[in-house]
């Protein structure tokens, strides 16, 4: 009996495979896809007049063994008799690995699949093994050379600061743009507008990264990324919510391998800085940030004296007459050790001792006036300081840079281990991104601090105000731009401002600064409102509290400040 007679009596497994799923340019280019490769099988089988029992398809790479699971099933099916004959596109579409392949000559050898059918050839149990062995060795050699070029690639890529996978979100990749232009990550116009707004307001601290994941994900209409089959994007998970902010990608710098590899700088556009990124790693950190709700406005700010949270409790009253009461009592949870005999205090009796602290930093629209023309002078003569400062970090960058290359060439020579090698550049290397995210935030400040100093000064004369008039939202902003871990103890509050409020409170009291200063002068010499100039005001706001230079605990203050301010205006 010829081969063609024995092909019809077989029972034939259709199997189909492709690594990656077809773009519609690798489609038009007449690249096989799994539909075409299955309709040239159907072709082939009813040409051939051969039955196909079953079909197997998948969506997998075959360079390593135990990846594909219906490569298994397809093998299980054989094997219990319901099969013996396998028909395919081409033979390197069944194995790229030896074990595989070792399993389907096994099978062939012992007649379990009596033929292996392609588009171009067959393989019998009585054919010679060794043509066989070279076909398989030819597929298997293929996909060593693709890792090969693609690695070549991938490095290609990494020196030019791509980062050779799929863009997170904010970001799109350009890879099917124009012919002949490399590949780019660019700013997505759709999303980069709301992921940037999603760092800003975390970074104003006015609501919890859980709170923010809320407002992105249901007023903002945030989504994950579209796909095929998710047209218009899935939506955003809590777990894809954390690692945005956990990216480092989004501040201009990744690591590859993804995670465990070494550090490039990219060649996209930051949509932050380096200092907002740590900054809000802090925030990240603090206790159980996450999964803090805060329904209460003041939750999450304060602390009792024994180191523990100051939650918030309601309690319910009914009088006589039927009237309901609902009272808010702050107090200790307790949570680092018993702290008995600690006071709760009524959320009214807190918020006038919050009202006190901020009638205290009250300042005078005129003396405003003349503290902003203060500070804009001060910026003038501030520019060459920027200058000696920025050259100082500038040498030690280059200085390690020159320890890496030195590095570098020790390995090359032999005279360091892989070991040591690795250690000392992965120091060097945090070294260096340190310093290159504090010399890029010296040069943001130095460019921004005067208005922040402005909507300090804002701060300063509005927050009474805007605290009495504002809903829970805008009471709680205030209190945190007023700093954090204020302390409560016996029903007393103890504001722990930052040196920028603490300076504006100092100027702002009676003793430092009479209402006298501000009518308009009469003895000569002395200059009103219009000017004003005071030899002791001058000294306060150039001793360098507001523009002391590199600052990261007062650059914070000053940006919650001026988030505050922009709600408020907004």
């Amino acid at each position: 009996m010829n081969n063609e007679i024995l092909n019809k009596e077989l029972k034939y497994v259709l199997y189909a495979r492709r690594s990656i799923v077809a773009t519609q340019s690798e489609e038009d280019k007449g690249v096989p896809s799994i539909d075409s490769q299955k309709l040239e099988v159907r072709e082939l089988a009813a040409e051939k007049g051969i039955t196909i029992v079953k079909e197997f398809s998948e969506t997998m790479s075959a360079s390593k063994p135990y990846q594909r699971p219906k490569f298994t099933e397809m093998m299980e099916f054989i094997e219990a008799g319901k099969a013996n004959a396998i028909i395919c596109f081409k033979m390197d579409r069944l194995t790229r690995n030896p074990i595989d392949e070792g399993l389907l000559k096994h099978y062939l050898e012992t007649e379990v699949i009596k033929n292996i059918k392609s588009t171009d050839r067959d393989w019998y149990p009585d054919d010679n093994s060794l043509l066989s062995s070279i076909e398989f060795a030819m597929a298997r050699q293929y996909s060593r050379d693709l890792k090969k070029h693609i690695r070549r690639g991938q490095r290609d890529s990494l020196r030019r600061g791509f980062r050779p996978t799929l863009a997170p979100v904010g970001y799109m990749n350009t890879r099917y743009r124009e012919k002949g232009k490399l590949e780019t990550c660019e700013p997505d116009p759709e999303t980069w507008p709301i992921i940037k707004k999603l760092f800003d307001t975390v970074l104003s601290r006015q609501y919890t990264p859980h709170q923010v994941f809320e407002i992105a994900t249901k007023q903002w209409g945030l989504r994950a990324r579209k796909t095929t089959r998710y047209a218009k994007g899935r939506p955003l998970s809590i777990h894809s919510f954390y690692n945005i902010l956990n990216n480092p990608f989004y501040y201009g710098e990744f690591q590859w391998p993804l995670s465990k590899g070494d550090w490039y700088k990219g060649s996209h556009k930051p949509m932050i800085t380096r200092a907002q990124y740590d900054e809000i790693q802090g925030i990240l950190g603090r206790g159980n940030a996450k999964n803090q709700l805060h329904e209460h406005a003041y939750t999450g700010l304060l602390r009792c004296i024994c180191g523990a949270r100051i939650t918030c409790e309601k309690k319910f009253k009914t009088q006589k007459n039927g009237n309901k009461h609902v009272y808010s009592y702050y107090h200790c949870t307790g949570h680092v050790r018993p702290c008995k005999g600690q006071k709760s205090i009524r959320v009214e009796k807190l918020e006038e001792l919050i009202v006190e602290y901020l009638s205290s930093l009250r300042i005078a629209p005129a003396f405003h006036q003349w503290a902003l023309t203060e500070l804009r002078n001060e910026f003038e003569r501030e520019s060459g300081d920027k200058t000696n400062i920025l050259y100082t970090q500038r040498k030690a960058l280059a200085l390690i840079e020159r320890k890496l290359e030195n590095l570098f060439e020790m390995r090359m020579n032999g005279e360091i281990d892989t070991d040591l090698y690795k250690e000392n550049r992965e120091a060097n290397e945090e070294e260096s991104r340190r310093l290159k995210g504090e010399i890029e935030a010296i040069e943001q400040r130095f460019k921004t601090w005067i208005d922040d100093a402005e909507r300090l000064l804002t701060f300063s004369e509005r927050a009474e105000e805007e605290f009495l008039n504002g809903g829970l939202q805008k009471r709680r902003a205030i209190v945190s731009a007023l700093g954090s871990e204020h302390l409560l103890d016996q029903g007393v509050l103890t504001i722990k401002a930052e040196k920028p409020l603490l300076l504006m409170r100092e100027m702002a009291s009676a003793e430092n600064f009479p209402e006298s200063s501000l009518e308009p002068a009469k003895d000569k010499g002395i200059k009103g409102p219009e000017d004003f100039s005071d030899p002791e005001f001058s000294r306060r706001w150039r001793c360098g509290e507001l523009n002391s230079g590199p600052n990261p605990a007062l650059r914070a203050s000053l940006r919650r400040v001026a988030n505050v301010e922009g709600s408020a205006e907004a």
